[in-house]
């Protein structure tokens, strides 16, 4: 046991986790910084405006590459990777259009779309977001293929200065302020995770026929078919809260439920994003080998598992406290909602990256069903507390015990289907 605990820390998979932890340890560490600052000089309606940008975008995003950016690192070879890093790229580009497009028309039909919020001046830079953010997807995974994990690990906590800094220096301008810093960030990040990627290569990154690329966009249909509509179930699961609760609760509830999310993402980011990146490089890696995918996928729960079960402790027995010792007496809610969502977003933790077994095995659409089933009952919770009018703070409570039960169902599935593709003893 101990052999093998030495041997994980040795490992190529450890090393590459450590090295993009370290640098997301330090983006987070800036991002936690400066909040501290910015949850003084932006009220919570303005990081609640923030929210629901984001979400927006993100239901975007799910569709705006086709989900080539998960099929090139699991790519045959790396001729095909290439060609569907164009896909990809040609996709973003063209979902950026239609968004261009459907915004014109809420603009001058005139179509009643957040009418009363600060977000429907924005809706021309959708397109723009979804531009940096999906080809700094396309270009990310394209890293994570060639594991040059080291080379692009810098560029998020660069990110987290310019976003944050910029947010600083706009106060001036509210709401728009932080939408702004967020966009200069994802520019820049985007612009040296394509260079990184263009190294070398060049423009030769993307020499493909037109045949070729319309025959690897059905030979990998699957991922698009099935990952587009997974994708759509979670960012709904993170979304629909935000944009249905935006209704008919007031701003400031919603400000504070962002800024929650924004906390409880830290370890999200700081750990699941980079864990899963080298998990998914190695567990297919691992499966094109014949290797034991079951045994790396207990290793890495139980990992994970470790390093954050302390989230939930320390947000349930303290949240609110720290909230406001740290942010400030108006964010003392904040800490509330955390700790009562906190048990949910440890077991999305542990989720998130053995989650991508099912890719690797093509076995989407059993979780996929389960992923829908979870939305449902977490669409239902929401319009059911609504029409009760709940509180804000029992909603979220009914949210996250429901969303805890369907976790708990989806973890025990991957273990399940990871032993059934562990390979035959002699």
């Amino acid at each position: 046991m101990i052999v093998s605990k030495i041997s994980f820390f040795k490992s190529d998979f450890a090393k590459n986790i450590f090295t993009l932890v370290s640098a997301t340890a330090l983006a987070q560490v800036i991002n936690f910084g400066f909040n501290v600052f910015l949850t003084r000089i932006y009220t919570p309606a303005s990081f609640g405006a923030l929210s629901i940008f984001t979400s927006l975008v993100g239901f975007i995003l799910v569709v705006a590459s086709g989900k080539y950016d998960i099929a090139l690192v699991v790519a045959t070879d790396r001729d095909e990777a290439k060609g569907l890093l164009t896909v990809g790229t040609w996709l973003t580009f063209i979902s950026a259009l239609v968004c261009l497009i459907a915004s014109w028309v809420i603009y001058m039909v005139p179509i009643h779309f957040y009418d009363q919020s600060v977000v429907r001046n924005w809706l021309y830079l959708i397109p723009v977001a979804v531009i940096f953010l999906s080809l700094f997807q396309l270009f990310w995974m394209w890293n994570v293929r060639e594991k040059k994990f080291k080379t692009v690990s810098f560029i998020r906590p660069l990110e987290a200065f310019i976003n944050n800094g910029l947010c600083i220096l706009l106060k001036g301008y509210q709401a728009t302020g932080l939408l702004l810093g967020s966009l200069a960030g994802q520019f820049v990040s985007m612009l040296l995770i394509t260079g990184i990627s263009l190294q070398g290569e060049g423009i030769g990154l993307f020499a493909h026929h037109i045949k070729k690329l319309k025959t690897l966009s059905v030979k990998y249909a699957e991922f698009p078919r099935i990952n587009i509509l997974q994708g759509i179930i979670d960012t709904l699961q993170i979304s629909i809260l935000v944009l249905i609760a935006s209704a008919y609760f007031p701003a400031a509830e919603i400000g504070y439920y962002a800024l929650c999310m924004r906390i409880l993402q830290v370890p999200m980011r700081l750990i699941v994003l980079p864990f899963s990146h080298v998990f998914f490089a190695e567990a297919s890696e691992a499966l094109r080998d014949g290797r034991d995918l079951y045994q790396l996928v207990k290793r890495s729960t139980y990992q994970i598992g470790i390093w954050t079960v302390a989230l939930p402790i320390v947000l349930i027995t303290g949240g609110a406290f720290i909230f406001k010792l740290i942010f400030g007496a108006e964010w003392y809610t904040a800490g509330i909602y955390a700790g009562v969502l906190s048990p949910w977003i440890f077991l999305d933790i542990i989720r998130a990256p053995i989650a991508q077994v099912a890719s690797i095995l093509g076995r989407q659409k059993q979780i996929l069903f389960l992923s829908v089933l979870s939305s449902a009952i977490l669409l239902i919770t929401v319009v059911t507390n609504v029409a009760l009018h709940s509180s804000f703070v029992i909603l979220l409570s009914c949210v996250s015990a429901t969303q805890c039960l369907m976790t708990a169902l989806i973890i025990f599935t991957i273990f399940k289907m990871a032993k059934k593709a562990a390979p035959t003893k002699a």
